[in-house]
């Protein structure tokens, strides 16, 4: 009996010794290792974003340039895949209010910022966004970028625009009026030279041109391409395969393009660069930009159906 009792008693304190364990094992604290950081950087997802003020011209039929407005806009774009969120800008002066940005385009491959007034006149423009340092934030998946500083001013902290650009049509090695473009035939667009524009300081993007072209439904037929290896809105799955600068005074719109009897409207901008810097991979940068707007005319009769008549065509 004191063999078996000493047994017992040996049994019961190695099942006590083992439910100990099995209970101190499943009360264990958590783990206090820190969580992995995001991989990559902000500009695996953004490339650059841009704070800019614009003039808008309309040039007729004979050439003459006429002033439609002024404004302002902000834009950040994306990487090929690339995400962005919660984005603001913020004047870095007393009373500046975060100005959220609240619009997508190209299928989510640009972020606008809240739209401003349009205006007439230069000092309303300059009420509503005043020159200034101006700071970004937004978050991505590799992280957030927060109060990114770039400066919106002129010389002296003012306000003044580049020249606005002339164009001019031809076709066949011909001068072509507006109002009569041949349907199937390349046009060579051009521009009066952008003689302001400069090389960037900072080695980052000297001074750019954009020719951009919209159908009768306002439908993007042409873009001449972004920089810093953001994507062509006509092939967003691939970095623009070419950039224009002030140093180009040309492009080629392909033939194809053209339908008989449709209406087009042509943009040729020139964007002065006032500042730019990278952090985090992403550029950031301020523009003075004037956009010359033309309203081009197919000869021809256009399919039935076809909006030949829209926008006044």
């Amino acid at each position: 009996m004191l063999n078996m009792r000493q047994a017992t008693a040996t049994n019961l304190l190695a099942a006590w010794m083992a439910a100990s364990v099995v209970g101190c094992a499943g009360t264990q604290e958590p783990s206090t290792e820190p969580a992995a950081e995001p991989s990559g950087s902000p500009g695996d997802h953004v490339r650059f974003f841009v704070i800019g003020k614009s003039w808008h011209y309309e040039q007729d039929v004979a050439g003459e340039l006429n002033l439609v407005d002024l404004g302002y806009f902000a834009e950040i774009f994306k990487t090929v895949d690339g995400k962005a969120s919660d984005a603001t800008m913020q004047l870095r002066q007393s009373g500046g209010e975060p100005i959220p940005f609240v619009r997508e385009a190209d299928g989510g491959a640009v972020l606008h910022g809240r739209a401003g007034k349009r205006h007439q006149d230069l000092a309303a423009l300059d009420a509503e966004l005043p020159n200034g340092d101006y700071a970004f934030s937004f978050t991505t998946p590799a992280g957030k970028v927060e109060g990114y500083e770039v400066t919106l001013a002129g010389e002296g902290g003012k306000t003044d625009l580049p020249p606005a650009p002339k164009i001019t049509l031809t076709q066949g090695g011909k001068p072509v009026a507006s109002n009569a473009v041949q349907p199937g035939v390349d046009v060579l667009v051009s521009w009066t030279p952008f003689d302001s524009g400069r090389a960037d300081p900072n080695g980052i993007a000297d001074d750019l041109v954009f020719v951009m072209m919209e159908g009768c439904r306002g439908e993007r037929v042409f873009h001449s391409g972004r920089p810093l290896g953001t994507p062509n809105p006509l092939e967003p799955d691939r970095e623009s395969s070419r950039v224009l600068t002030y140093r180009d005074t040309e492009v080629t719109i392909p033939g194809k393009t053209f339908a008989p009897g449709m209406t087009y409207e042509l943009d040729v901008e020139h964007a002065r660069l006032l500042d730019t810097d990278e952090r985090q991979g992403v550029v950031g940068m301020s523009t003075f930009a004037v956009t010359t707007h033309l309203h081009l005319t197919v000869t021809g009769t256009a399919p039935k159906g076809a909006c030949e008549t829209a926008r006044g065509g």
